[in-house]
């Protein structure tokens, strides 16, 4: 069987509706002739000789060089058009016979035979793609299927071993001295989840914003208007209240203290926050004068006006999430966890 490379090129375009010339970038996807030769001998020593009459191609002919060039040359131009031809795509459905009578077509079993260039072309894909997201990282440790020395095997195991040294993890903390007496010795652990859950970061906002605007206006001579006093106050007792709440939901102390309601004492506490807070942000920025005779307070109650703004919304959606958890309806929320 022979075939010229413009015979083979003119097929391609024709079964792939591809005109014009093709430009593959090899720097892009390396398909070398030696890692060509190592893909055909495994294929080549898997395929039977039905499946070698699949492609109309001698298994034995299909070593040779030049057809490892041609074949070479077949999966760039298939990677630069972005096309599959029509007979890599073509499966011959070929009976085999199992057990008992040969005349009962239930002892036959139905193999689908495709055409071998094809499975060496998607064994390039397979490695390319492979190659890639190993490279970058791209694969968890969990993944096995699909995977270079892993099977569902590997999978049982990390699974088993995985249960097995939780089970072990619990066991030895119920059997402690301290959890039998009853919670003697109870040790805060951090809540990490609740750092990542929005509640938990609305709430580390406001603690942030909330020191600025404290900062920004004890730098200035508040005690010449009462309503820079206001603010203060507003903005002290609500940052103590609030890093009272965070240490409690990121060490998990509620949990000690089970007769208070959570919910409904966290929603409390973010709506009067989020009151007061518009009342504060309302009186600072009404009071703030461009032609104040008493130096450069101007920028500082301006920019303490505005970050009382956003510490106002960033309550606001606070109070948001606790009244869902209160209503029961926000399972997300930071006193979901009581």
């Amino acid at each position: 069987m022979t075939h010229s490379h413009g015979s083979w090129s003119e097929n391609f375009k024709k079964s792939t509706g591809f005109h014009g010339e093709v430009n593959v970038n090899k720097r892009k996807v390396l398909i070398s002739q030696e890692r060509l030769k190592i893909l055909m001998n495994g294929k080549l020593q898997q395929c039977s000789s039905l499946q070698a009459l699949s492609d109309n191609i001698p298994s034995t002919k299909m070593r040779n060089n030049p057809l490892i060039s041609l074949m070479q040359q077949c999966i760039w131009d298939s990677i630069a058009t972005g096309s599959v031809p029509q007979d890599w795509r073509i499966a011959n459905v070929v009976p085999i016979f199992k057990k008992g009578s040969k005349s009962e077509p239930g002892n036959y079993r139905p193999v689908s035979l495709t055409s071998i260039v094809g499975k060496i072309f998607e064994g390039f894909l397979r490695d390319v793609i492979l190659d890639y997201l190993n490279e970058n990282n791209c694969l968890t440790p969990y993944q096995h299927g699909f995977m270079r020395n892993r099977s569902c095997q590997t999978n049982l195991i990390s699974f088993y071993e995985e249960v097995s040294y939780r089970l072990d993890h619990v066991s030895t903390q119920t059997s402690t001295p301290e959890a039998s007496s009853g919670g003697g010795g109870f040790c805060p652990r951090p809540d990490i989840s609740f750092l990542q859950s929005i509640p938990g970061i609305l709430i580390m906002v406001e603690l942030v914003l909330g020191l600025i605007v404290w900062a920004l206006i004890a730098d200035t001579k508040y005690y010449y208007v009462a309503a820079f006093g206001w603010v203060l106050f507003v903005a002290i007792f609500f940052w103590a209240l609030t890093l009272v709440l965070f240490l409690l939901f990121f060490l998990q102390l509620h949990k000690r203290i089970s007769s208070v309601p959570w919910p409904l004492t966290v929603f409390i506490c973010h709506a009067a926050a989020f009151v007061l807070y518009i009342t504060a942000f309302i009186t600072c920025a009404a009071s703030v004068k461009l032609e104040d005779p008493r130096g450069m307070d101007y920028n500082k109650r301006a920019a303490a006006s505005f970050f009382a703004c956003l510490v106002m919304i960033a309550y606001g959606g606070s109070a948001f999430f606790s009244f869902g958890d209160w209503r029961g309806t926000n399972s997300n929320s930071a006193s979901g966890q009581a």
